[in-house]
């Protein structure tokens, strides 16, 4: 028995762009689910989190009972550097973070 839970078949990972995840994809995910997030965060005592992609940057913090986004990575904790397929494996559950890190498809600063 697998411990792998996910639902999505690979015939349908795509590639996503930055803006796609940036613009729309994040957004919607914190709409929907930003006041467990945030929860998880401040449970976790877990720094603003920064995602810098080219030339893009957003940070991601605990704000008001929800998950808020920011434009820029100044006032991230922590600050995650990778590519557009990186970045797009990554919300697709393509590869996990620790993947990412062990194929250096990530920089953390």
């Amino acid at each position: 028995m697998s411990v792998d839970s996910r639902t999505r078949l690979h015939k349908n990972v795509r590639n996503l762009g930055s803006e796609e995840v940036f613009d729309a994809l994040l957004p919607g995910a914190a709409n929907v689910h930003g006041d467990l997030a945030a929860r998880g965060v401040r449970v976790k005592g877990l720094p603003p989190l920064g995602l810098a992609v080219g030339g893009r940057s957003v940070t991601l913090s605990a704000s008001d009972g929800g998950l808020a986004l920011r434009s820029g990575t100044d006032h991230a904790g922590v600050v995650a550097t990778l590519d557009d397929s990186a970045l797009s494996d990554l919300v697709q559950d393509v590869q996990s973070t620790m993947g990412l890190a062990m194929t250096a498809r990530v920089k953390i600063t």
